[in-house]
């Protein structure tokens, strides 16, 4: 491995005194937090946490939130006094300390709610600065001009105002919230002796909304984080691809009707540049692999120069479930003139007492501008592409092929209305005809081999109209169906629609009678869509039914149900799926239909009888014993067989067995280390003021440490 001389994100970013600082910053306004939220509400009470830090740290007065409050003015007055007995003790050695707290309060002072709408999601120090400084290396020498087309408090524009330093510079940043830009106002109003060639304009304000300005050097920033769903309906983002188009040939058709908001934001952020600039954003990486991102991918490679596209594994932001990605693209009429490089960095390794965790880079390949136009996903294939996988297939390209060519396959059963169609076997009147058995959860399987008649839940299939219902044949079924007239929704996630009747909801109101549900056919195997430390692709002899969490599949030859379930569960099919999976939350893998359907993987169809027979047998007591995660089923004898029975059916041979057990811990474990600890930063934990009062919710505004 090679090392990376840069200080790795969420592990050292509050080096120099800034954890404690902000801390204890953060005890002093716990208090104050709910005082002022309870008495004016969230958003008065943020402005008031932040000028009151704000003046404490510029050792001003503050005027209060409600002059006419006296004991908010008396509050305010002792929080000032407290907090610039904090400001007067911070050491001076870090130019951005004072600027890096007043940021944090602006991040720990915006609600959840508020924060979701709005994608915020702040950055790191060291993720912005090493972000920066990859973006000056591709622009080749200083820049006159820098953008940040969502600044939030500021992050990127001090960073890049320190590593600029007496140059001469005009930093530009523009966000629509308020409080951030006073935050960054702020911020950047410190570094004057550490940056004193930097000049910062600071606007509120929607970065989309007007028209991009195409003479800056280098584009900067986290842009927001926030779903295509939540972007307004269709006549707002054709609006945005039109405005788009206009300051950018193309842009237009690659900002699809599912693309993301960071998608606008790359395409106005290559708007922004002259010819020759740079443009360097840490965003999520979705817009690698997924389909909404394939039009901005073909944009990019042909009509920009991708630079440097690498990945971070860990938990890198402290208030986001979030896999971000560091991109680097110039601005380059006719496509790009030199390979792009595509890396991943690993977890910082500890080092010797007093100094900083220093990051690792794990992986690196170049990639020529044909090859990367050819490419239909590039994280799965640049970034987490098995080189041990392509070496296998390589060798034996005949003996793989896609899953969708061998195998028949579907999604499972969509039960929508979950409270309704799913329930307990051992806890419901319904009669046996009318529950058909279901898997619902990975929860429930215990050995690869399943019954179907073992599961605990049911799903309600019952074909019989009201009217017939309604003569007390099945009197189960009836009440069960009385029952869900008189129910209505729960508000269960954002989507949803609380107090709205079972039969009015979108996924049942059209069948005939609302409450029919057709199940999906049977499958031998099911797949999870969602894979965290355990594989297990289960198999059914009798067939087996599945919710929609899985994605199921039948072969068509029945002799191949039981060893090509065998294959879909050897470290060779589990490193595929690790391949083309997309990482999500928590260091978990998604995969969907796309995904599968493409999955190569060795083709019982080229198999000889004995190479089968020896894949069965070695499947066989490895399906009847409890599966546990991959860091302890990779070395096991059992799973060791069925790796050397799959190998040498498909004329690879066994040398590559342990290679691959090795390789597949090894990547499980990297995208689990997702999961870290966040950094312990404090932020509200309120909810609408329509949420207030629920069970088990916090107050809005509440202020807590984590």
């Amino acid at each position: 491995m090679t090392h990376l001389p840069v200080t790795y994100p969420g592990s050292s970013a509050l080096e120099g005194g800034r954890r404690i600082a902000a801390d204890a910053l953060h005890r002093l306004l716990v208090a104050p937090s709910r005082f002022l939220v309870s008495r004016h509400g969230w958003k008065l009470a943020r402005q008031a946490l932040l000028g009151a830090v704000i003046a404490a740290a510029r050792n001003r007065p503050h005027r209060s939130v409600s002059p006419g409050d006296p004991e908010t003015a008396e509050m305010l007055r002792g929080l000032r006094r407290d907090l610039c007995g904090l400001f007067a003790r911070l050491p001076g050695e870090d130019p951005d300390l004072r600027g890096f707290l007043i940021a944090s309060v602006s991040e720990a002072t915006l609600p959840s709610s508020a924060r979701g709408a709005m994608g915020a999601v702040y950055t790191d120090a060291a993720l912005a600065r090493f972000t920066i400084a990859q973006g000056l290396r591709a622009l080749g020498g200083a820049p006159r001009r820098v953008l940040d087309p969502a600044c939030g408090a500021g992050a990127f524009l001090a960073e890049a105002a320190i590593l600029l330093g007496a140059r001469q510079t005009n930093l530009v940043g523009i966000d629509c919230d308020r409080e951030a830009i006073a935050a960054a106002r702020a911020r950047m109003a410190f570094l004057s002796d550490a940056a004193p060639g930097a000049r910062c304009t600071l606007r509120a304000g929607d970065a989309l909304r007007s028209a991009p300005d195409a003479g800056f050097d280098l584009v900067i920033g986290n842009p927001p984080y926030v779903r295509q769903e939540t972007m307004g309906g269709m006549a707002v983002k054709r609006a945005l691809a039109a405005h788009l188009e206009r300051a950018l040939p193309g842009a237009g058709a690659a900002l699809t009707a599912r693309a993301d908001l960071s998608v606008a934001f790359f395409l106005l952020g290559l708007a922004s540049l002259r010819e020759g600039g740079a443009l360097a954003y840490v965003t999520t990486n979705a817009w690698l692999d997924a389909l909404y991102g394939r039009p901005l991918r073909r944009f990019l490679s042909e009509q920009a120069e991708v630079r440097f596209v690498s990945e971070w594994e860990g938990k890198v932001f402290a208030t986001a479930a979030a896999n971000p990605v560091v991109a680097v693209i110039s601005r380059r009429q006719g496509g790009a003139r030199r390979a792009a490089v595509f890396t991943s960095y690993a977890p910082p390794v500890q080092q010797a007492r007093g100094k900083a965790p220093r990051a690792w880079r794990t992986r690196r390949r170049r990639v020529g501008a044909r090859r990367l136009s050819s490419l239909d996903r590039w994280g799965a294939t640049l970034l987490r592409g098995a080189d041990l996988l392509e070496e296998i297939i390589a060798s034996a390209p005949a003996s793989f092929a896609p899953l969708d060519d061998i195998a028949a396959l579907h999604y499972g059963t969509k039960p929508g209305l979950v409270d309704f169609f799913i329930l307990d076997s051992s806890k419901t009147d319904v009669e046996a005809r009318f529950l058909l058995p279901v898997l619902t959860s990975t929860l429930e399987i215990g050995t690869l081999s399943v019954r179907s008649r073992d599961l605990p839940r049911r799903i309600f299939v019952c074909p019989i109209g009201r009217e017939e219902l309604l003569r007390g044949r099945y009197p189960g079924a009836l009440a069960h169906v009385l029952l869900g007239e008189r129910s209505r929704t729960r508000l269960k996630a954002r989507h949803t629609r609380a107090g709205r009747p079972y039969p009015e909801v979108p996924s049942v109101r059209h069948n005939a009678p609302w409450y029919r549900l057709r199940p999906r056919p049977p499958g031998d195997f099911a797949i999870p869509l969602l894979i965290r430390e355990r594989h297990m692709i289960v198999h059914a002899r009798e067939g087996i039914t599945a919710t929609n969490m899985f994605y199921q599949g039948r072969f068509p030859d029945r002799a191949l149900s039981l060893p090509g379930t065998a294959i879909l569960n050897s470290a060779l099919s589990m490193m595929a799926i690790e391949s083309l999976g997309r990482i999500n939350i928590g260091g978990r893998i998604n995969v969907y239909g796309p995904e599968i359907r493409a999955l190569r993987i060795a083709d019982p169809r080229t198999m000889s009888a004995p190479a089968l027979h020896a894949i069965r047998s070695a499947f066989e007591p490895l399906s009847s014993r409890p599966i546990g995660p991959i860091s302890a089923e990779a070395a096991r004898p059992d799973r060791r067989a069925l790796d050397v029975a799959v190998l040498d059916a498909s004329g690879i041979g066994a040398r590559y067995a342990p290679l691959l057990a090795e390789a597949l811990e090894e990547r499980v474990a990297s995208r689990l280390r997702r999961e870290q600890a966040s950094d312990g930063w404090p932020v509200y934990r309120g909810q609408p003021a329509r949420q207030r009062g629920r069970a088990g919710s916090r107050g809005a505004g509440d202020l807590a440490i984590r």
